[in-house]
């Protein structure tokens, strides 16, 4: 093999090689997050506050049959953590550069999904321990595919259960809550990010 085959093979070698490491440490998509919203026809907010007050109103059931979403990156993205996320501040802190959220409330459904990007793995990892092990009598943790999991099912009468899936991955995680009588809904959120479903705890 003469050598300028032998450079090019080698190049090519590195090609794959960094090509499967990106793949591998990819993050959670906002991407598939703000299509779900569309697909649902959830309203885009963006503005911080204005979606905090929405999000205030759909979770306490003022405005059934309304879904809300919002997507935003840098100062934005640290504000829908602070305010919205982490509203009850039983999260620890940390520094969010990108951030998608939605809700949706319909009469005996409720779901709300986040995904957030972090400045640092350690971060995510720090904010993903931090509700396994806040709930981990409840719940299952593992690993699947290269993020961490951990899945809960919980039972509240017959016609209404809680799903909730928290997942990280390099320096992002995703979060799904989905309060139901069925599972189909949950499942539906989670084949869309390609994660496993809290309905398999």
């Amino acid at each position: 093999m003469n050598t300028f085959k032998k450079i090019a093979c080698s190049f090519m070698t590195l090609a794959v090689v960094v090509g499967c490491t990106a793949c591998a440490s990819k993050a959670f998509d906002h991407k598939k997050a703000i299509k779900y919203c569309e697909g649902e026809d959830y309203e885009l907010f963006d503005d911080v506050d204005d979606y905090a007050d929405t999000f205030n109103e759909i979770i306490i059931g003022n405005e059934p049959g309304e879904g809300a979403y919002i997507h935003a990156v840098k100062d934005d993205a640290q504000d829908v953590y602070d305010t919205v996320f982490n509203r009850f501040e039983g999260y620890p802190e940390a520094d969010v550069n990108e951030a998608t959220s939605f809700i949706f409330f319909d009469e005996g459904v409720f779901v709300q999904a986040y995904v957030l990007t972090f400045d640092d793995a350690k971060d995510a990892e720090k904010v993903y321990k931090s509700y396994a092990r806040h709930m981990k009598d409840y719940g299952e943790t593992g690993e699947d595919k290269g993020y961490s999991y951990f899945i809960m099912e919980r039972k509240y009468s017959d016609n209404l259960k809680q799903y909730c899936g928290f997942y990280q991955k390099n320096n992002s995680v995703l979060f799904v809550q989905c309060n139901y009588k069925k599972a189909s809904m949950v499942d539906g959120i989670c084949e869309h990010f390609g994660v496993i479903s809290p309905s398999e705890a």
